[in-house]
């Protein structure tokens, strides 16, 4: 508490109680006791790497306080990563004909990572050290490194040591005092000299460019987790320089976010923690979707999913691992007073639970979810998955408007919003929705069932004497579309007889879905509720059809892609990017009928068009829809959200 509220502080109040907090005459004491030349060791040879950017006003101090040490065995390897700055290759210039020292020249900005490692390379002794261009080292800096390293007997591979801070003149400021033995877990390395071996860098890689601005932080963090010996030399042996345009002063509050996420992905005894939002328990996209993140991501993070009463999706959870969380007050319909209460709900299970990221599914849980991480006291990273937006839904011009009002706030309080379409992608920004820099695209993805060359034994209708199945699966909502499905099925049923058609799901039209049955007096449909296996159910199909009005990346396309279907579907959210028209199958518009029975009876005459159909789709899928590429991905983005990734130098 004490440290945030220190945090907050402006940086002259923080100057003034560090600087009667830390203890002035032990450093001025230190700075009494001369180094005798008799005492400076013959040790390993020390590679000196400063990485040259801006800060020019500064650049001849840092170097000349490195090229007086009192321990001579030692090269300085000077990076210029700033080469349009003609001040600083004027300054480099005066240094070039110095034996001990190796200018490196980018052709351009590369950050300070890349600079480092490039330095390394072209090191040639035992230990590198590291000092930023507006820093120093005090005189007898090295040789106490040194001593420390043979009065050690074992050569440490990581050395930090104490530092003072000075101001633009170099007028000290006050002393940083870590505690004798510092936890990296729980102190940010950073402002310090750092020796470290050259062979280290060879066994656990170089600084990682992601990192730039912490990269040191988080190379002690990856050596700790590598059993490198890490050692904290109790002296002060460096000046870090506060200056209104060093990196710590610019960005001091995204420094700590980012040492803080660091932390969290290193600590070798705690697992970060994902909670997952969705409005429904009940079976379908959004839900595959949750349990096919949460099932994985598992292994290598803490995981939740909280949803919306109980259903298929709380029952399967059940044969895992993952913990479910039911929440009663949460449902699909806008019920303004259960949706306070279920805004509640959340807002307490964030308390209990304290996850570090907060994953936002369906529109209703976005909106709560959202609102609830942003007042949540344990604030979450919130990521959003659009899975089909809302104001795309058949209704009025009020009711769309009044979607996307909400929509919008929920996408706008979120940090990270993952779109499974670039229909939704394109839509959302063009609606001012959300922002296009928020905003990815990670397409949903399925395992094929069978290989292309296999689809040949799925046309069954084509080898025997019986009726072509067309199948679909959907939950009984309106923009499912089945209204139009029905209508197809009419249309064909006066027409021809064998072709029947199977639809699988359920929700709460199936009252009106079997009512438009019997009053169309159809006998070519049959509804056969819920099924927990689509794969054998698709075994059963020859051709898969789709009438949704609103989508977003159906599950069940992917599904019928995964067995070798041909596909019949309606040209709406990201269905045309998967389905290629004329190529895996055919794509009509929404609510149109006729087009979709006149489509389906082409394929149910046509041999060679379906399986041609069905081994482009498999193809596709394999290539475009991986679930390894969507895993991948989207733990990415948990990654690079916690550690708000951003190059800079």
């Amino acid at each position: 508490m004490l440290k945030n509220f220190y945090r907050k502080l402006p940086l002259k109040y923080r100057r003034d109680i560090k600087f009667f907090y830390y203890s002035f005459f032990r450093f001025t004491e230190s700075l009494k006791k001369k180094p005798k030349l008799r005492d400076i060791p013959d040790g390993p040879k020390i590679s000196v790497v400063v990485p040259v950017f801006r800060h020019e006003r500064y650049l001849r101090e840092c170097i000349d306080s490195i090229l007086s040490q009192s321990y001579t065995n030692f090269e300085l390897i000077l990076v210029n990563d700033d080469p349009d700055n003609k001040e600083i290759e004027k300054i480099l210039r005066e240094y070039e004909n110095n034996l001990r020292v190796k200018i490196l020249h980018n052709e351009s900005n590369i950050h300070v990572s890349e600079s480092l490692n490039r330095g390394i390379r072209k090191s040639t002794g035992e230990y590198v050290a590291f000092v930023d261009c507006d820093d120093a080292l005090c005189p007898y800096s090295l040789q106490e490194v040194v001593k420390y390293i043979l009065e050690n007997g074992s050569w440490p591979d990581f050395i930090s040591t104490k530092y003072v801070v000075i101001s633009e003149k170099g007028r000290l400021i006050c002393c940083y005092n870590r505690p004798k033995n510092p936890n990296i877990f729980q102190n940010m390395w950073a402002s310090h000299l750092k020796v470290i071996r050259r062979d280290v860098f060879e066994k656990i890689g170089y600084f990682d460019p992601k990192w730039s601005g912490i990269q040191d932080y988080e190379f002690a963090l990856r050596a700790e987790k590598n059993g490198c010996q890490i050692h904290y030399l109790q002296k002060y042996l460096y000046k870090y320089r506060e200056h209104a345009e060093t990196y710590t002063t610019q960005k001091l509050k995204s420094q700590y976010e980012r040492s803080d996420a660091l932390k969290e992905l290193y600590a070798l005894d705690k697992k970060l923690k994902i909670l997952y939002l969705i409005t429904q328990s009940e079976w379908g996209g959004a839900q595959r979707y949750v349990y096919d993140l949460a099932t994985n991501m598992v292994r290598d993070f803490e995981v939740v999913v909280a949803g919306g009463g109980e259903g298929h999706l709380s029952e399967r959870l059940e044969q895992t691992v993952v913990r479910f969380v039911a929440l009663k007050h949460l449902i699909r319909p806008i019920r303004p007073f259960r949706d306070l209460l279920a805004f509640f709900e959340i807002l307490t299970l964030l308390r209990r639970e304290k996850p570090d990221i907060l994953h936002l599914n369906s529109s209703k849980a976005v909106v709560l979810g959202s609102l609830a991480g942003r007042l949540s006291r344990f604030r979450p990273k919130i990521i959003a998955t659009a899975h089909g937006l809302a104001y795309h839904e058949p209704g009025s011009i009020w009711k769309k408007q009044f979607y996307k009002l909400f929509e919008k706030i929920g996408f706008g309080l979120a940090d990270r919003i993952i779109c499974v379409s670039r229909f939704d992608y394109g839509s959302g920004i063009k609606n001012h929705v959300f922002k296009a820099s928020k905003a990815t695209i990670i397409y949903n993805g399925l395992l094929a069932k069978v290989s292309p060359s296999q689809v040949d034994v799925k046309a069954k209708f084509l080898h025997k004497d019986e009726a072509c199945v067309v199948g679909t699966i959907a939950n009984f909502y309106p923009n499912k579309g089945l209204e139009y499905l029905l209508r197809v099925a009419k249309l064909i049923q006066d027409k021809r007889s064998d072709i029947s058609f199977v639809v699988a799901g359920d929700g709460v039209g199936r009252r009106d879905i079997e009512s438009q049955i019997a009053e169309l007096g159809l006998k070519n449909v049959k509804l056969i509720g819920f099924i927990d296996d689509t794969e054998k159910f698709l075994q059963e199909c020859d051709i898969f059809v789709l009438s949704s009005l609103k989508e977003g990346l159906p599950y069940v396309i992917l599904e019928a892609m995964a067995m070798g279907l041909p596909i019949v579907a309606t040209k709406v959210g990201g269905v045309p990017e998967m389905v290629d028209d004329n190529v895996a199958g055919f794509l009509v518009s929404p609510a149109d009928s006729e087009a979709l029975a006149e489509k389906i009876e082409i394929l149910a005459n046509d041999s060679s068009l379906c399986l041609r159909f069905g081994q482009s789709g498999a193809r596709k899928l394999r290539i475009q829809f991986t679930p390894d590429k969507m895993l991948c991905d989207t733990k990415s983005i948990y990654i690079k959200l916690l550690a708000k990734v951003t190059p800079s130098q």
